[in-house]
């Protein structure tokens, strides 16, 4: 026969092991969610400098003027290279000159694209 102080002694200790259980589970819950709100800063951060830095290029490229009259906005997009670099006007010219005028208008593009990196740097 199992004495009845036995029994109560192996239910306190389960107790007590239930405890210490549930008291390393509350510190790994405590620790992951430390991390997940350091995460949450870090992106919060990350996407501050994201919409910064999405905010300097629309500014960059609604103040780009056309590279070959330096008057009207940039509004063709050169393909395969994607740049956006001259206007309308100077696109339609460009298109019906001879070969030697656009090679013109191309390196007067060039070297002023050259001079653009050049004061930027």
């Amino acid at each position: 026969m199992i004495p009845s102080n036995h029994l109560l002694i192996s239910f306190y200790d389960y107790l007590v092991l239930s405890i210490d259980y549930l008291a390393y589970i509350a510190d790994i819950v405590e620790t992951w969610l430390n991390f997940l709100i350091f995460f949450v800063l870090y992106l919060k951060c990350k996407i501050k400098k994201l919409e910064k830095y999405n905010s300097s290029l629309k500014k960059s490229c609604s103040n780009q003027n056309c590279v070959v009259c330096l008057q009207e906005k940039s509004s063709i997009l050169l393909m395969p290279c994607k740049h956006l670099c001259c206007c309308q006007k100077c696109f339609d010219l460009m298109r019906k000159k001879e070969r030697n005028v656009v090679n013109k208008l191309l390196q007067k593009i060039y070297s002023q694209t050259k001079t653009i990196r050049k004061i930027k740097e």
